[in-house]
């Protein structure tokens, strides 16, 4: 399904400013029983990097009911909402223009069975991962820097991790990290990369459950013991190798891919 505006089409007019510029937004849900069980963190997330690019944002009622409807067609799938600032003519400066919606649905990655009970291989990525503060966490259509580094693992991993340009690993192409230190959660600063929705919705559930989480720049060295990666497509999945050096998949990483499930399923009935 594809939904533009609310209406079924097959694509967006050629002057689009996210098309021409990256101008906009967007989130890739979990759908889960025909529902959106992280909907509220996800709309709220768009809803920072909206104000943040001085984006309208849709009617709340248009934006749910789309979203619900693709949701409810795909039923155990993913569902990725895109806005942008919709069509304009040439030139950076924006104007008075009217936001556009795009709503898409999907199949869930065929491995992901395997990568949540076997562990996911790592690489590590040589494409630093910068851009500016004022992007900073926000989901925003400007994803050249992923798109090179995905080139660099395809055949030896299943995801990459990326540094900064001071050689900090912030995230993965499409992951927040989450490294196991001295029986603590260890988590990249959220402003380095993208502020995940699992990734804040795992922070919660550790907190829960009595376990430190913290945030801290992480150095190579610092990724040498257990390790997970998530999204809110993937949920909580271990890593089971790096650069082909294995990994342990402990008890914490499956604990809270346990809760998560838990919480999930919840939300979703």
């Amino acid at each position: 399904m594809i939904l533009v505006d609310g209406r079924e089409a097959d694509g967006i007019p050629a002057d689009d400013r996210g098309l021409a510029y990256g101008d906009g937004v967007f989130e890739t849900m979990r759908a889960m029983h025909g529902t959106i069980p992280l909907l509220d963190l996800h709309l709220e997330r768009l809803q920072r990097g909206l104000a943040a690019l001085g984006i309208v944002a849709p009617p709340s009622a248009s934006l749910t009911g789309e979203l619900g409807r693709a949701a409810g067609e795909v039923r155990d799938g993913v569902v990725k909402l895109i806005v942008t600032r919709g069509s304009g003519g040439r030139g950076y400066m924006p104007g008075a223009h009217q936001p556009r919606r795009v709503v898409l649905t999907g199949a869930l990655p065929a491995d992901l069975p395997r990568w949540r009970e076997e562990g996911m291989h790592v690489a590590i990525c040589t494409t630093p991962l910068d851009g500016p503060a004022a992007l900073a966490g926000l989901k925003h259509l400007n994803r050249l820097p992923q798109v090179l580094a995905s080139r660099e693992f395809p055949g030896r991993a299943d995801e990459g991790l990326m540094r900064d340009a001071q050689g900090y690993v912030v995230e993965g192409t499409r992951t927040n990290l989450f490294v196991v230190a001295g029986g603590q959660l260890v988590t990249p600063p959220a402003g380095r990369g993208v502020a995940g929705v699992m990734r804040r919705l795992v922070m919660t559930l550790a907190a829960a459950e009595g376990l430190t989480v913290r945030e801290a720049p992480l150095r190579d060295a610092d990724l040498g013991g257990e390790m997970f990666l998530v999204n809110a497509v993937l949920g909580v999945c271990p890593v089971a190798a790096l650069e082909d050096a294995p990994r342990p998949i402990g008890t914490m990483t499956r604990r809270l891919q346990a809760a998560v499930d838990q919480e999930m399923e919840r939300r979703a009935c």
